[in-house]
């Protein structure tokens, strides 16, 4: 009877020790594929960064080229002048517009 107690124990405890290496594998499989999610997540944070810096300059240069355009087409004594003026000031609200959509999103 103490044979049969110790060899159930026996195979139980290498059950047990099977089941615990497949779980340890698991656990190391979810490890790698967080840190790969956590790098991917890294990277995506600093394309936004960046992206978002890019949109803040474009936001700051386009005021400026429509201000300087919006001062200019009233002092231009050509009307091809005057019409380009109003051209580029189209253009950049267009350009302004789409980095306001893009800023507000966030």
């Amino acid at each position: 009877m103490k044979y049969l107690i110790a060899g159930i124990f026996v195979l139980l405890i290498a059950v047990l020790i099977i089941f615990l290496k497949k779980k340890d594998g698991q656990i190391k499989l979810l490890k790698e594929q967080l840190k790969e999610a956590q790098n991917r997540d890294r990277a995506v944070q600093l394309k936004t960064s960046k992206t978002e810096v890019l949109c803040h300059m474009i936001w700051k240069y386009g005021n400026l080229v429509h201000l300087y355009a919006s001062l200019t087409v009233d002092e231009a004594d050509m009307d091809s002048i005057k019409e380009n003026q109003k051209e580029i000031i189209t253009e950049t609200e267009k350009v302004l517009d789409q980095v306001k959509k893009y800023i507000s999103e966030k």
